[in-house]
């Protein structure tokens, strides 16, 4: 997997770690559900 990410760092240079941040992490989960949700109804699902 580390391979099929280099190319997002550019020519030469790696990623960097981070450590991990639970806000992000909460904000990330909210939205997917959110997403999750919209996707569920009916009208929303059928887009032509």
């Amino acid at each position: 997997m580390a391979l099929a990410l280099e190319h997002l760092s550019g020519s030469g240079e790696s990623l960097q770690k981070e450590p991990p941040d639970a806000k992000e992490f909460a904000g990330l989960r909210r939205s997917g559900l959110a997403r999750m949700a919209i996707a569920q109804v009916s009208t929303y699902s059928h887009v032509p």
